[in-house]
């Protein structure tokens, strides 16, 4: 009797401590999300500054029409940090981050903020296979799918063709130059197909066209946006949960 005494007393020791060990790293994931958002609030203050454009006028007053347009900060963000790439901005979503580019590190963002500290949810960040120094048409960036709806989480919302419809377009700047994109197909893929992506990316014109009809077949709904000739695009990636280790493609072709 005795025995079973002992036994059930450890029993429930054992489970007070899974339990506050549990409540413990749920308590630091939230701080830590909350935390980082702030952050990347603060950042955005820094990142754009408002302009004034009075260059239009109204044709029947012929009066100047002030419009407000953000400018990117680009060297007030490299003065903080010499990896920033640009930013990312997906309207009505919470995609509204820096972009991160670190050529001997590629993975570093992935558990780090924008202060090169540790973080779970890191920060979005470029291809590694990006280089700087020869004309790269194409873009690859990846984020984390947090819990809490942050980072890359959002692009979950393209699996609805009706969001889709109703939200088309990416703003990319890259360095002091401002690119807008246009999406065209939403995948799920493995991870293991993922690098495949990149690897069509680079192709010449008749592979090219091959690798769009590929692109068709994987897409979770057809669009009439699909490139026809050798547009820049845009790859975004992020976790997706229907299979194991599965990613979310959403992909976009630049508009000019």
């Amino acid at each position: 009797m005795r025995k079973h005494t002992i036994l059930r007393k450890v029993l429930i020791f054992i489970c007070c401590i899974i339990f506050c060990y549990s409540g413990w790293q749920l308590f630091c994931y939230y701080y830590e999300t909350r935390t980082s958002k702030e952050e990347f609030q603060t950042l955005e203050t820094i990142a754009f500054e408002e302009v004034k454009d009075e260059s239009e006028t109204i044709k029947d007053t012929g009066e100047k029409q002030q419009q407000e347009e953000k400018k990117f900060q680009y060297e007030k963000l490299k003065e903080q940090n010499e990896d920033i790439l640009g930013w990312i901005t997906i309207e009505d979503t919470r995609v509204d981050y820096p972009v991160m580019y670190r050529k001997d590190d590629n993975k570093f963002y992935l558990h780090h903020n924008f202060q090169k500290e540790y973080s779970i949810t890191g920060t979005p960040f470029l291809d590694g296979n990006w280089n700087s120094k020869i004309k790269t048409d194409n873009f690859i960036i990846y984020a984390h799918h947090m819990k809490d709806g942050s980072m890359f989480a959002d692009l979950m919302k393209y699996e609805d063709s009706e969001f889709y419809e109703q939200q088309k377009q990416v703003t990319l700047y890259v360095k002091n130059e401002k690119h807008t994109y246009q999406i065209f197909a939403v995948c799920r893929v493995s991870a293991d197909y993922e690098q495949e992506f990149y690897n069509m990316m680079q192709l010449e014109q008749e592979e090219y066209e091959s690798y769009l009809e590929a692109i068709k077949e994987k897409a979770l709904y057809a669009t009439d946006s699909y490139p026809k000739n050798q547009e820049k695009l845009l790859l975004l990636s992020t976790c997706e949960y229907s299979q194991e280790n599965g990613r979310l493609i959403v992909l976009a072709k630049e508009l000019i």
